[in-house]
């Protein structure tokens, strides 16, 4: 969606040729000249806190609660987010440049390495404000190092409009849900669309809809656990399961094409375009079809797991995990450190649960007196579930949590299944397999392909990403949008060796639409000076991630930028590599991945390429062996 600038961006760190030139004023510490932390001038006399932000927190509700609260602060939320957020936000900790207070709904996942990474809070007093057992996922060794956040109930949601215009009913049985999915299909609207392109949502319709008979109660537990450890296999569990998913394709529920459905597609097509009645999602979505300037109402319902009156349940997983950066405890951080525990013990009270969720809480508080979770038009179809107190928790075939071995290869078959290449009996095999090489080897990076000198900042990597376009399209200029994962991206090259796992947090095809069949590939534009010089203008004012801080900007090979972030002009010049004015008039080839953008773009598409974006990454790197930033003052920064 375009939307107005935020004030907001990802954090860069530009170790290139710039300057902190224009306005003379002092900068903040944390400012420097090869640093842009945010598109809005900082105060010098402010002490600033950098924030991580994902999706599935409602980061615009809580950044402006906290700058509101602490006025005297500079409170920074900066982006993340990969293929693999979980092997990501392990990167950013172990490479030192975390940000000062880290929010992941991953933190799980990286409980291993929170003692060298996080800062231990059980010397304060936050434990007193949190429901005890809310608590017990956050302690690692007895220790804690992170509070939990509210928590997630994920459900199907509905278009309620849609649902009341054709007189469909919600269904009280897993029974009466299929018979729905079977008429609203045969009016030509999708009735369900999963998003199947990442490994837990995929996993969502296999483990919720075979709940009751697969993965409740003591015996069911018992195995989970007994799988987790390597004792136990899949075998007599996940065949009962997979006989529920072909019923659920045969249904029209799920089909093999969704696995390739970016949650951002399915999101449009029940926002905006109504090509789809339901998707799995929490109970955020009221909020996310706002920001989507929606026209329709919206509903939420259980997942219904068999015909009996009690097989309706809801997934509940702490939405987030919030805690500080263990170098806030090292000395010089003394100042920082205490806004930053002042910061956590507001949030921890009633009062800062409120304000971070912009007002009304419409997720389940875990800190003690919050107030209770209010039934609404939204959340009238689940309140009858959470008074049964029928919450599953979040189905983990693996102690290490999300996307884990199992999973992946769980996830991976369930396609193959689909698509009739392979039978239960497989996927029982692989999964038993991939859960005992994950306990071999806990954390698998894959091919080494190189490595770095040094950690790169966004900035800087975008610029390797964009020369790797423009050398595999033999371009004259290569783009890499930087700040969105719309055909763009986020990540960082991290210092030491380079593996696959690295190269997929840095994929640009995270997002965009998948109605054009050539997005999200490599494109070949011929276009004048003029156009593309508007095209750099365009992306810093359109934002296609919305409910994250970003702001879209490209970076480029074959161009010299001067980029001005706080001033209203922030495109200062552009020249040629050879330090010659752009030619608005003369015509150049410009390689760009996919386009994010509602208007059309200017120039004439000469080329679309197949090569998938790892494999042109892998290739710039294994040519490159060994990388380094750019240091050519390809981007110059003037504050």
């Amino acid at each position: 969606m375009k939307k107005t600038i935020r004030s907001i961006i990802t954090a860069v760190t530009l170790a290139m040729t710039m300057s902190a030139c224009g306005s003379g004023t002092k900068l903040p510490d944390e400012v420097s000249s090869n640093d842009i932390l945010t598109m809005t001038a900082l105060s010098s006399d402010k002490t600033t806190i950098t924030v991580r932000a994902e999706f599935g927190v409602n980061n615009d509700a809580m950044q402006t609660a906290l700058q509101a609260k602490f006025p005297d602060a500079n409170i920074v939320f900066v982006f993340h987010c990969a293929q693999d957020t979980q092997y990501e936000l392990r990167q950013s900790l172990t490479s030192g440049s975390a940000e000062d207070i880290v929010i992941s709904l991953q933190m799980k996942t990286v409980s291993d390495i929170a003692p060298d990474t996080m800062y231990d809070l059980s010397g304060d007093n936050f434990a007193a404000s949190y429901d005890g057992a809310a608590l017990e996922n956050s302690q690692v060794g007895g220790k804690l190092y992170y509070l939990p956040g509210p928590s997630t109930l994920y459900g199907i949601i509905y278009d309620r409009t849609l649902f009341e215009q054709n007189g469909w009913q919600l269904p009280h049985s897993y029974s009466e849900f299929i018979s729905l999915v079977k008429t609203i299909n045969a009016t030509g609207i999708r009735a369900i669309q999963p998003t199947c392109a990442f490994n837990r949502p995929a996993q969502f319709l296999l483990t919720m809809f075979n709940y009751a008979d697969v993965f409740s109660g003591v015996d069911n537990t018992n195995w989970l656990r007994s799988f987790q450890n390597g004792t136990g296999s899949m075998a007599g569990h996940l065949e009962t399961a997979l006989n529920r998913y072909r019923e659920l394709q045969q249904a029209g529920v799920v089909q093999a094409s969704d696995f390739d459905v970016q949650p951002v597609t399915r999101s449009m097509m029940l926002y905006n375009q109504h090509t789809c009645a339901m998707i799995i999602d929490t109970e955020q979505a009221e909020r996310y079809a706002k920001e989507a300037n929606s026209d329709h109402e919206y509903g939420m319902m259980p997942f219904w797991s068999g015909d009996g009156e009690n097989d309706d349940y809801l997934m509940s997983v702490s939405s987030y995990y919030i805690g500080l950066n263990k170098k806030l405890g090292d000395k010089g951080n003394e100042k920082k450190l205490a806004l930053a525990k002042e910061i956590l013990s507001y949030i921890s009270t009633p009062e800062g649960q409120q304000a971070i969720a912009g007002g009304t809480l419409n997720q389940m508080s875990n800190v003690l007196g919050a107030s209770s979770y209010a039934q609404t038009d939204f959340n009238a179809g689940i309140m009858s579930t959470i008074q049964k107190g029928n919450l599953a928790p979040e189905v983990d075939l693996m102690a290490s949590g999300n996307n884990n071995a199992a999973e992946k290869a769980l996830v991976k078959d369930l396609r193959a299944y689909l698509e009739g290449s392979i039978d239960a009996a497989t996927i029982v095999a692989d999964c038993d397999a991939a859960r005992d090489a994950g306990i071999a080897t806990p954390l698998d990076r894959g091919e080494k392909v190189g490595s770095a000198k040094t950690t790169f900042s966004v900035a800087e990597t975008g610029l390797f990403i964009a020369d790797a376009l423009k050398q595999k399209a033999g371009a004259d200029i290569g783009l890499c949008l930087v700040g969105t994962t719309i055909d763009g991206m986020v990540g960082h090259i991290y210092a030491g060796d380079i593996y696959t796992a690295d190269i997929n947090t840095l994929s640009l095809t995270l997002g965009g639409s998948t109605t054009d069949q050539d997005n999200n590939k490599l494109w070949l534009v011929s276009m004048t000076g003029r156009e593309l010089k508007d095209l750099m203008e365009m992306a810093l004012t359109s934002v296609p991630n919305s409910g994250v801080p970003c702001t879209p900007y490209y970076v480029a090979s074959g161009l010299k930028i001067k980029f001005a972030p706080w001033q209203d002009e922030k495109i200062q010049s552009v020249k040629l590599a050879d330090g010659k004015d752009l030619d608005l008039n003369a015509t150049y080839s410009v390689a760009l991945w996919g386009w994010p953008f509602e208007e059309k773009c200017p120039g004439i598409v000469t080329k679309v390429f197949d090569d998938k974006c790892d494999d042109i990454l892998t290739e710039a790197v294994k040519s490159a062996g060994e990388l380094s930033p750019y240091t050519d003052g390809r981007f110059t920064i003037v504050y």
